[in-house]
């Protein structure tokens, strides 16, 4: 188990990872792929970190569409707000692949004998998630399709401080991320193409 690229346990070394895991009762779980690991409004008092594989959020709309709110990869945090904050979930969590899981009981984290750095760290984790959640939330404020996609890409040039930069979705989950259907995003982006906006081939863009 190498979870030294895990921001939670940025700064320790494999054997304070280790003790650590042992007071906080952690414990690794495997899935297979298209398992459910949680429902809307199930309860939780754990969370996980992704060793290996890929995991998707979604919510469901009145409409039985499920939209994709994040993907989850390698040594990724999840369920950490919900858990947390002893609130039912709104969202799904499915595996994309065969994931094998660390999953963090939250009822020994506060414990005295808890190194306060790996608390210091969680928090530092869910602001940054916070903040990407402001930054969607300013993208769908956007009205017109082509304002949401290039709000999308410019905040990926200025992470990347490059106009050439790959994103870390397929089209089809650009498309449920913006809040847009496939075929119309599709077509805004060719629009913006013809009009040298933009440039793209798959998930590497380039904006002029």
């Amino acid at each position: 188990m190498n979870l030294n690229q895990c921001l939670l346990f940025k700064q320790y070394t494999p054997n304070q990872i280790t003790m650590l895991l042992h007071e906080i009762h952690a414990y690794k779980k495997t899935y297979s792929k298209n398992h459910i690991l949680a429902h809307p409004l199930d309860h939780t008092d754990k969370f996980g970190i992704l060793l290996k594989g890929k995991l998707h959020i979604k919510r469901t709309d009145h409409n039985g569409n499920q939209i994709l709110l994040s993907e989850i990869n390698e040594n990724d945090l999840f369920m950490e707000t919900f858990a947390l904050a002893h609130e039912p979930l709104h969202v799904s969590v499915i595996t994309q692949s065969e994931c094998e899981i660390l999953w963090i009981p939250t009822n020994h984290l506060f414990s005295n004998q808890i190194d306060k750095s790996f608390l210091i760290n969680l928090t530092q984790i869910m602001a940054q998630k916070n903040l990407f959640l402001s930054q969607r939330v300013n993208h769908l404020s956007k009205r017109k399709a082509e304002e949401k996609i290039l709000s999308f890409l410019n905040d990926y040039q200025l992470k990347n401080q490059s106009s050439s930069f790959m994103i870390p979705f397929t089209r089809q989950q650009m498309a449920d991320y913006l809040g847009m259907d496939r075929s119309a995003l599709s077509f805004v982006l060719t629009k913006l193409k013809k009009k040298k906006i933009l440039d793209f081939h798959k998930n590497h863009f380039i904006l002029y």
